[in-house]
């Protein structure tokens, strides 16, 4: 390999920090390639794969700084255009970090990593086949996104004015000087409707289950108990979980509950899901069968004729 053309004066405009850029002021004769613009974002980080790095038995043959050196020429060939790396060796030594002396020293043993590539330079086997990778899963996300804003805004990129967009509260549209507008055509009264004619269940034996409920609290507080959408769905699940129970079931299970220690005056929404519980008896304030009743405490709730 030949000399460089490019003549340097002071020291080499060589960064540990922008060690994936080259910094080189004139392309070489064998590197005729332009400068390098900024890598794209998706460059800014790569898998590195510890196991398989610190297994290498090359890798572990080299000296510690061929390692550092060699790490920094992945991270510059990582951020290329192609995954590679030139093959002239002042700007080898610049992007290794290694300065002509170390590189003329450690060189050879590290470029046994790379292989022949495009266009006359080097390339890594294993590290292109994760930057090719890496490179379709970005153009992939990139292209769903653009979809996403055509299928949204009638258009790939939105154009950010000076002025910005201007949002109109009243009409909820977003328009700017491109006349890219967006509005929210599903009128407030339609979800509010459709909202109130969700219904809790269908289940036939739902009526007759609460009025047992209904009958249970009233012996116990002597007022109708609270009932909104909570316990609608929680009896809803209750009767889903449980299908072959009937309203006399529920009876005999709230007959059980009226006969343990629990706080009666609860709202149905807290213990509906729960009475399954009392299948074996009466419970204690604990949660455990009560294993001691007299039959003159048994109670009996009252039936209601359910209306067809």
């Amino acid at each position: 390999m030949g000399q460089s053309d490019c003549h340097r004066s002071g020291p080499p405009r060589c960064s540990r920090v922008t060690a994936a850029i080259r910094l080189t002021c004139v392309p070489s004769r064998t590197q005729s390639r332009p400068l390098s613009s900024m890598p794209a974002k998706w460059q800014q980080w790569m898998p590195f794969h510890i196991d398989r790095f610190k297994g290498s038995s090359s890798v572990q043959a080299m000296h510690p700084s061929a390692r550092c050196g060699y790490l920094y020429l992945l991270t510059a060939a990582w951020q290329s255009d192609d995954c590679s790396i030139p093959t002239d060796p002042m700007e080898l030594s610049e992007l290794s970090a290694l300065g002509d002396e170390l590189w003329s020293q450690f060189g050879p043993r590290i470029l046994r990593k790379f292989i022949p590539g495009a266009e006359g330079r080097l390339t890594n086997g294993v590290l292109r086949k994760e930057w090719e990778e890496a490179k379709r899963v970005f153009e992939a996300r990139q292209a769903s996104a653009e979809r996403t804003n055509t299928d949204r805004w009638g258009v790939g990129h939105r154009t950010v004015t000076d002025h910005g967009p201007n949002r109109s509260a009243d009409t909820r549209t977003v328009t700017s000087t491109n006349t890219l507008t967006k509005t929210n055509t599903k009128p407030k009264s339609s979800r509010v409707k459709a909202a109130s004619e969700i219904k809790h269940s269908s289940d036939p034996r739902h009526q007759a289950c609460k009025e047992a409920i209904f009958d249970y609290y009233r012996a116990k507080n002597g007022v109708d108990p609270d009932w909104n959408g909570r316990e609608g769905r929680s009896l809803g699940m209750l009767l889903g979980a449980n299908p072959n129970l009937t309203a006399d079931g529920i009876r005999k299970l709230l007959a059980q509950r009226l006969q343990s220690e629990v706080n009666h005056a609860e709202r149905p929404g807290i213990w509906i899901e729960s009475l399954s519980s009392y299948r074996l008896g009466p419970l204690d304030k604990f949660g455990k069968p009560l294993s001691q009743i007299k039959p003159t405490q048994s109670i009996q709730l009252p039936k209601r004729p359910v209306l067809q």
